[in-house]
């Protein structure tokens, strides 16, 4: 959910530092809007006191949006209201803050408790809340889009052709672009410039694009194209940086958050590779691992993968139904895994890359740091 906060900041640095929006997401001067807040003050709470009652969940709430550092957070006139005032009518700000506080549970695999805004749900809100606890659960096991986009079923899937989505101003119509921008996205960054170039509220929308890239991307680096590169030599990796005013006062859920995801992680993402995101082409080669039999337990070995360091060079990660190798920053090659009738896996579809360093030799070397045969 980390990806969500991202989101919310790269939507005030393009509103506010356009040029530093390309290149890095986040400025240093960014601040988090009443979404992002509400993700970093649910993390807060569930790390207090996970079954906390309804009654000191919506006091712990309510003194974190309004005790809050200008340098930090800067609340919409309207949540502003809501916390001085304590009125509101309940539209699209008021369900976001909701539906990113109940996805941040979902994350935390925490019972959601009852609706302390007191908003009217109707089934638009409802149905939203529901796609994007499941979209970032599901995706964050490995589903890959196409499965996800079946997963969600008749009502998402016909919204998504019957509906003026591109510029209706409904909270679900807010995801449905925010699930477009991922769908057309090759990686976290990508995903986030998608979403900037949007209508509506963007800091809605980069908190749910932000939410649903990072569960299949990562977030951990921002890998920049080389358009928009300063130099030539400019590294196509930026290590994710925060706004120290943020950092300052909310590193404890910043952290509470990271340490979940670490833990809980399934496979290992794109963005955390440090490759590089321009366009290749992929050329099919033969493949000498055909009758090599992969059961469920290499399978989960495989998606896990690992830091590659001084001994293990080769590195794999997994990026919607493919396995990439790469080595320092180069995408070499990448293949499926076929499901056979006894349950088990093959590998097939081995594809090299048109880097020079791209052969069977890497694939060898890679499969042999995995040491799923001691």
């Amino acid at each position: 959910m980390l990806g969500a906060v991202i989101g919310d900041l790269a939507a005030w640095t393009y509103e506010h530092d356009r040029t530093r929006f390309w290149s890095h997401l986040v400025s240093e001067g960014a601040k988090v809007s009443e979404f992002g807040l509400s993700v970093l003050t649910t993390a807060a709470l569930i790390a207090t006191d996970p079954n906390m009652s309804r009654d000191k969940v919506a006091d712990f709430t309510r003194r974190s949006f309004q005790n809050i550092n200008k340098d930090a957070v800067d609340l919409s006139s309207q949540a502003f209201g809501w916390t001085t005032l304590q009125e509101c009518n309940y539209q699209s700000m008021m369900f976001g803050i909701e539906i990113l506080r109940m996805a941040t549970c979902s994350f935390f695999n925490v019972l959601q408790n009852e609706m302390y805004f007191g908003p009217a749900w109707d089934k638009e809100e409802g149905y939203t809340r529901m796609f994007l606890s499941q979209i970032v659960t599901l995706l964050r096991q490995g589903e890959t889009k196409d499965e996800m986009y079946k997963e969600l079923g008749l009502v998402f899937n016909g919204c998504r052709k019957e509906w003026n989505w591109q510029e209706e101003n409904g909270i679900l119509s807010y995801l449905l672009r925010a699930w477009d921008a991922f769908y057309r996205a090759f990686d976290f960054t990508s995903a986030i410039h998608n979403t900037m170039k949007m209508n509506g509220d963007r800091h809605l929308m980069g908190a749910f694009t932000g939410a649903i890239a990072s569960a299949m991307y990562g977030c951990r680096y921002n890998l920049v194209k080389k358009k928009y590169q300063k130099k030539e030599s400019d590294s196509p990796y930026v290590y994710m940086t925060w706004p120290k005013a943020l950092m300052r006062d909310y590193h404890d859920a910043m952290r509470f958050i990271e340490n979940k995801a670490v833990k809980e992680r399934v496979f290992f993402p794109k963005d955390n590779a440090m490759t590089d995101v321009e366009l290749h082409s992929w050329q099919d080669v033969e493949n000498p691992f055909v009758e090599e039999v992969i059961d469920e337990k290499k399978k989960r070995i495989l998606l896990y993968a690992f830091e590659p360091d001084w001994d293990n060079r080769y590195g794999f990660y997994w990026e919607n139904g493919w396995f990439y190798i790469y080595r320092s920053g180069l995408l070499l090659l990448r293949f499926q895994l076929k499901l056979m009738p006894d349950k088990t896996y093959r590998i097939f579809h081995l594809q090299k890359s048109e880097v020079s360093q791209a052969n069977v030799g890497a694939m060898y070397e890679a499969l042999s740091s995995l040491r799923w045969n001691s």
